[in-house]
C-alpha cells in the first residue's frame, strides 16, 4: 500500500490515525504463503519515497528490506522446524508426537498415520485420546496418565514406560513410549 497526497482523506484514515503517519508504505512479509508481519515506514510530510510513483531506486530499497527481513524470518523459522523434526525422527522410529508445555497435542509425524491406519496428521491430534483404551493395564485412566507421563520429564527428565494404544477398531497396540522435553532455541532436548 502506497498512500500519498494523492489518497483522498478517507483513504485507509483509521490506519493513519493510529500510525500518526498521514503518508505511508508498506507491504506485506510472509512465508509459505502466510503473512508473518507488515513492514510500514512512513513520514508527517510528504517526501521522497512518498512521490505519486517510486523511482528505480525506491523499489529497490524496498525489495532489499523486505528480502533482508524475510531472510531473517525464515532462518528463524527453518531453525525451529530442523530442531523440532530432529527430535521426532530421534525419538522413536515408528510414532512421535509433539505437545507443548501446556500439554497440547501440536504435530506428529507420518509413522503415527501409518501406526494408527489415519487419514492425516490432523486426524491424529483431533482423535489422539480415542487410540488408548479408557484405562491401562495398571488400572489408571488412561486421559490421566498420559498427562501425569507428559510432566515427568519437566521434573526428571527423559521418560519411558510401556503404553497399550488401540487403532479405531479397538484392537490394542502395545508400545513403548519415550518422552523427551525440549527447550526451545537449546536445539537439544533436556
Amino acid at each position: 500500500v502506497v498512500v500519498t497526497g494523492l489518497a483522498s482523506p478517507e483513504s485507509h484514515e483509521a490506519f493513519r490515525a493510529a500510525l500518526g503517519l498521514p503518508f505511508f508504505i508498506s507491504w506485506p512479509l510472509g512465508q509459505h504463503d502466510w503473512v508473518t508481519s507488515i513492514l510500514i515506514s512512513g513520514c508527517k510530510a510528504e517526501l521522497p519515497p512518498f512521490l505519486t510513483r517510486l523511482g528505480r531506486s525506491d523499489v529497490g530499497t524496498v525489495q532489499t528490506v523486505s528480502a533482508y527481513l524475510a531472510a531473517m524470518l525464515a532462518s528463524q523459522h527453518l531453525v525451529e522446524v530442523e530442531e523440532r523434526n530432529k527430535i521426532m525422527l530421534d525419538a522413536t522410529p515408528l510414532c512421535c508426537a509433539f505437545w507443548d508445555e501446556n500439554f497440547r497435542l501440536l504435530d506428529c509425524n507420518q509413522g503415527a498415520v501409518r501406526l494408527f491406519s489415519l487419514a492425516n496428521k490432523q486426524e491424529y491430534l483431533d482423535r489422539f485420546f480415542e487410540l488408548s483404551p479408557p484405562c491401562q493395564p495398571h488400572g489408571r485412566a488412561s486421559s490421566e496418565a498420559i498427562y501425569a507421563a507428559l510432566k515427568e520429564p519437566f521434573v526428571l527428565g527423559p521418560a519411558r514406560f510401556e503404553w497399550i494404544h488401540r487403532n479405531l477398531a479397538r484392537q490394542p497396540i502395545p508400545a513403548e513410549v519415550t518422552i523427551l522435553q525440549w527447550r526451545r532455541g537449546s536445539g537439544l532436548p533436556g
